[in-house]
């Protein structure tokens, strides 16, 4: 029995190991990848910002754009909030996750400032955070959910 529980644990192991490398590389091509450039560094440093701004004068955005903004930010980074606890048990903490999260989103900001294939939105920063922080909610409720129907025996 613990033969066959253990080469289950290893191939779901190599499952989402997998599946989080096809993420790293879909969000890399997204990112830093995707071959446009501004041509000029634009930023912005002040927090809410652009989203009061996708929220408060939605009219002067066409859909698509308004869309991808304002929930692309966060859909997208929602699978980080599920794949760094898996990756680390320290990343089951809340505050832990946001820190890591948000200084990654920073590097890739950065990058994309500085390689004018986009531009620095503090923004960005906190919407990516809050879509990890949602995975990790999504991962907590699947773990209380697991360990209330018994399938996690050692707590």
């Amino acid at each position: 029995m613990r033969n066959k529980l253990s080469s289950r644990n290893g191939l779901l192991s190599i499952a989402i190991a997998v599946s989080a490398v096809i993420y790293a590389v879909i969000m890399l091509k997204l990112l830093i990848f995707r071959g446009r450039a501004y041509g000029f560094h634009a930023y912005n440093l002040v927090p809410f910002k652009t989203i009061n701004s996708l929220l408060m004068q939605k009219q002067h955005y066409n859909f698509t754009m308004w869309y991808r903004n304002l929930f692309g930010n966060i859909v997208l980074f929602i699978p980080l909030g599920i794949y760094f606890p898996l990756w680390k048990s320290r990343f089951w903490h809340t505050w832990k996750l946001a820190i890591a999260v948000a200084l990654l989103i920073f590097a890739v900001e950065c990058i994309q400032l500085l390689s004018a294939v986009g531009s620095f939105d503090v923004d960005d920063i906190i919407l990516n955070t809050f879509g990890a922080l949602l995975g990790l909610a999504l991962m907590k409720g699947l773990r209380l959910m697991i360990r209330a129907a018994g399938g996690n025996e050692q707590g």
